[in-house]
């Protein structure tokens, strides 16, 4: 049976995080996780949504569940952006 995506991207977000907020990381272990967690907030909305989602379980630690918080806000503020970017194209092609 394959392993569910989004279970894989949030446990592989969480040792990341993990990576990040302990001090006995190498600074090269702390850096690929931050770029991990970059990656994942710029790529797939849908990815960002559901790994954010698997984050902020209650069975989650506190540290883990803040950080998935803030990818919910990041994923928030980019369907506003696009649904803005949708409405002034719809509003430009009807003036025209």
């Amino acid at each position: 049976m394959a392993a569910d995506p989004a279970a894989a991207a949030a446990a592989s977000a969480v040792a990341a995080i993990s990576a990040v907020m302990d001090w006995r990381s190498s600074p090269d272990a702390r850096a690929a996780a931050f770029a991990y967690l970059e990656s994942v907030k710029s790529g797939d909305i849908r990815a960002l949504a559901s790994t954010s989602f698997l984050l902020v379980q209650k069975d989650q630690a506190s540290e883990i569940r803040l950080h998935g918080f803030k990818m919910l806000q990041v994923n928030l503020i980019s369907v506003m952006i696009l649904s803005i970017g949708i409405v002034l194209i719809a509003l430009a092609s009807s003036s025209i």
